[in-house]
């Protein structure tokens, strides 16, 4: 009876230990990988701001800048499952990303702070872009004309770090500036009780444009 017992829970050890090795080498690189379609929208606010007043550049008595605002944006990602790159089984998807800044304070949606359109090929499992990519485009409407539309390659990270992440710096792309900068690693910090890596990206202060005002 106890060698039946004995050869029983060695069955059930060897039967853990490969289901262990099944789950981290073949169902977690399978499962852990973004979605292809789907849609989410994620919000964002910052209180005593300063932003350019794009009514300043038609009226002379309007200030150019505006001090102490407090900001709301609203992110919407769609996958794109329609597009070329985005097959069934494959490692490539496609974002398209609208992004709406409104004045908290004064939410008028006919007058926003910004509003921005982007679509991308990013990798499902590390969010870094890919390319050849079709159709990939930066739109953003409040920049000066010749400027509004880059249809140049996104670069590095996008949106989100990847599955796994690791404790060290990466190249997160700038929509504005329209380039990967380094994103550094600076830490750990509680977030509800989660511990989480913290990342950092400074941009030092640069003239992306000329406006007449």
């Amino acid at each position: 009876m106890r060698r039946v017992i004995g050869f029983t829970l060695i069955s059930l050890a060897a039967f853990a230990l490969a289901l262990g090795l099944m789950l981290r080498f073949y169902a977690y690189p399978n499962l852990a990988r973004a979605e292809l379609g789907g849609y989410t929208e994620s919000i964002a606010e910052g209180s005593g701001l300063t932003v350019f007043n794009p009514d300043a550049i038609k009226d002379p008595d309007i200030p150019a800048e505006r001090h102490n605002v407090n900001l709301i944006a609203t992110r919407a990602v769609k996958g794109i499952t329609t597009a070329p790159e985005a097959k069934p089984h494959g490692d490539v998807m496609v974002w398209e990303v609208g992004t709406v800044v409104m004045d908290r304070d004064n939410p008028d949606p006919n007058k926003p702070i910004s509003v921005t359109q982007d679509r991308l090929c990013l990798d499902r499992r590390t969010n870094e872009a890919v390319h050849p990519c079709r159709n990939e485009y930066f739109k953003d409407p409040g920049r000066a004309e010749e400027n509004q539309e880059f249809r140049g390659e996104h670069k590095g990270q996008n949106y989100k770090f990847p599955f796994g992440a690791e404790a060290r710096d990466h190249k997160y792309f700038d929509t504005t500036l329209r380039r990967a900068l380094p994103i550094k690693h600076v830490g750990e910090e509680s977030v509800d009780g989660l511990l989480t890596y913290k990342f950092e990206q400074k941009v030092s202060r640069v003239k992306i444009e000329e406006r007449e005002a």
